[in-house]
């Protein structure tokens, strides 16, 4: 399944790989995008929150990331059910600009 999204790998140091992820205590070696890499290079803010929330929680999110998107800020989440999904649909409702993070790769898929 994965060799049939033809994911491009940047690697570090590689002019590509997003320089703001240098400052992290466990900085990736290497990324695997799918998509507009240029995407990478944008200001951007992570939304990212408990996929069994409240309704409340919800209209926050939604809200928050409907809000940025407008402005002009990308929004990044975990492509997780809950806040996650929440945060990217209000985002491109807003016609915002969004990256989703797998945080157990490829070979570990959620939501399947």
């Amino acid at each position: 399944m994965f060799e049939k999204l033809d994911p491009e790998i940047i690697e570090r140091p590689s002019k590509d790989f997003p320089i703001q992820l240098y400052d992290l205590k466990e900085c990736p070696n290497k990324l695997y995008v799918i998509g507009n890499k240029k995407l990478l290079e944008n200001f951007s803010i992570a939304i990212v929150g408990a996929r069994d929330c409240s309704d409340k929680s919800e209209e926050t999110a939604r809200k928050i990331s409907y809000d940025l998107s407008k402005n002009g800020v990308q929004i990044v989440s975990g492509l997780a059910r809950g806040i996650d999904r929440v945060a990217h649909e209000a985002c491109l409702e807003a016609g915002g600009k969004t990256i989703a993070v797998l945080g157990g790769g490829f070979n570990n898929l959620y939501p399947k």
